[in-house]
């Protein structure tokens, strides 16, 4: 074997993670949020398969999700894939279940999910993702109850309110604009929109080639355009003597028109729908005032005003939830997948320049008939833990996690003392402490200087002339203070200590 080759045998493969127990435990404490707060509000618990079959993917997700799949092969002649995402099979089993589940149905699931898509910061092949779902309400507290949820999820996780933002629209908006404008490839021009941002990136990256900046460069600034707003200042400052960059500041809004449109163009739009579809792309803002703006100027084209009823009345429950003041209404928000059919949503992080959402969802209320089930409605979203744990790590957010690390070490001083010191470390075991154990070998120093590498903070010396009186030792290994405490004792003062 090559040089080369070992090397690389020791990583894993391109676009996926090994979880080492550092990383595993900021995962760990990230999906055991996610999955706390929908049991809250009384969601069920549920799994389905690893592996699906193609076709399930072919029906209702789009083209794009199905040119990212993981073909599995098998000795059946089923066109099998790795799973890429959780709603297909979540319609396919209510299509099943109909008859017997009590609608309306909560239900939510963490798993991991695989899509060989292109890795880059945030997006990897394998992850884990939350999915939380309510099946048969056709009313917008549905909508408004999981885009709480996921609210309550972000805040759990440790963002502050301000540092977060969920962006909502409504299909049925965009489709009764399109038609009244005489578009009929409706769904040619939904990823156009869903893309808009990226294609602004990807002119801005063009253009960025000519100021002299080196690709990884580009690449960074190319994002901090996407949020000039913020990073306007920032830009000004790094570039002032850079004529190139200046001039795409100053002609940033119409780089993202020319752009917008003239994809629209090739896609045989008109021009003058495309400009108009642009300009109704561009309203935004928090959800009662941006959504008075945009019913104000679809009306122009004849569009209903009975077309607003469900965000309106998404915007009264999300205001009754109490989190309203995270909703801003994007008219340009999609969503990629085929199955959407309502009321649709992205969380960002206001900060971030990693240009993917924290989570995304909506209504899909034909996903369950195209599988072969009856006409219900469904809402929800799915949440993947790639994105936040990139967040949390920039706001050094997930400092102190300890899940896994041990509370309590416990060392006897020699092999006369073994079998009391087990009994000792076995009752605290089922009182619910995570225990250490290491046999009386070599100094007890070496023994000390392992436990807080391990990250354990007191130590229960057990040794002969302690257990004369019924007692052990513990040494606070981070202040090295410690005392003799009566084994009848431990338990309570343990409890004591680590509690405060």
């Amino acid at each position: 074997m090559s040089k080369k080759f070992l090397e690389e045998y020791l990583y894993a493969p391109h676009g996926f993670r090994d979880y080492e127990p550092a990383t595993y435990r900021l995962i760990k404490k990230i999906i055991s949020t996610m999955e706390e707060i929908p049991l809250k509000y009384g969601y069920e618990l549920y799994d389905g398969p690893i592996v699906e079959r193609r076709i399930l993917y072919e029906v209702k997700s789009g083209g794009e999700i199905v040119g990212e799949v993981f073909e599995v092969k098998g000795k059946s002649k089923e066109k099998l894939v790795l799973r890429p995402e959780m709603t297909p099979t979540l319609g396919r089993l209510i299509a099943r279940m109909d008859q017997e589940l009590v609608k309306p149905v909560r239900w939510a699931t963490i798993s991991r999910y695989f899509r060989d898509e292109t890795p880059q910061r945030g997006r990897v092949k394998e992850f884990w993702q939350l999915n939380v779902d309510i099946i048969g309400l056709d009313s917008a507290y549905a909508d408004a109850e999981v885009i709480t949820i996921l609210h309550d999820i972000l805040i759990e996780l440790g963002l502050k309110k301000t540092e977060f933002q969920i962006y909502v629209n409504d299909r049925r908006i965009l489709e009764a604009v399109l038609k009244k404008l005489g578009i009929t490839n409706i769904d040619e021009v939904y990823p156009i929109l869903d893309k808009k941002d990226k294609l602004l990136q990807e002119e801005l990256k063009k253009q960025l080639g000519k100021a002299g900046l080196k690709e990884k460069e580009i690449e960074l600034l190319s994002l901090k355009f996407r949020k000039f707003d913020k990073y306007k200042e920032d830009i000004l400052s790094q570039y002032k003597g850079n004529k190139e960059i200046l001039k795409i500041s100053k002609d940033l809004n119409q780089i993202r028109k020319n752009a917008f449109v003239r994809f629209l163009v090739e896609k045989g739009i008109n021009e003058s729908n495309a400009e108009k579809l642009f300009d109704i792309s561009e309203i935004h803002g928090p959800l009662k005032e941006a959504l008075f703006e945009l019913e104000k100027y679809v009306s122009e084209f004849g569009v209903e005003h009975s077309v607003f009823e469900h965000i309106k009345e998404l915007e009264e429950y999300l205001e009754s939830f109490g989190v309203i003041d995270t909703i801003i209404l994007d008219a340009s928000i999609v969503r990629g997948f085929a199955y959407y059919t309502g009321i649709i949503f992205e969380a960002f992080d206001s900060e971030s320049l990693i240009p993917r959402a924290l989570a995304g969802g909506g209504r899909y209320d034909n996903l369950v008939s195209v599988l072969g089930g009856p006409q219900i409605p469904a809402t929800g979203f799915g949440m993947g833990e790639t994105v936040i744990l990139e967040i949390l790590k920039e706001k050094n957010r997930l400092q102190g996690v300890s899940i896994g690390i041990p509370e309590i070490g416990i060392r006897p001083l020699n092999r006369n003392t073994m079998k009391k010191a087990h009994e000792i470390a076995q009752i605290l075991r089922k009182s619910g402490k995570h225990v250490l154990f290491m046999p009386p070998k070599g100094k007890l120093g070496k023994t000390i200087e392992h436990f807080a590498k391990r990250g354990v903070r007191y130590l229960v010396i057990v040794g002969e002339k302690d257990l004369e009186k019924q007692a052990v030792t513990i040494k606070d290994l981070e202040t090295g203070e410690q005392e003799q405490i009566a084994i009848k004792e431990l338990e309570r003062y343990l409890n004591e200590i680590i509690k405060n």
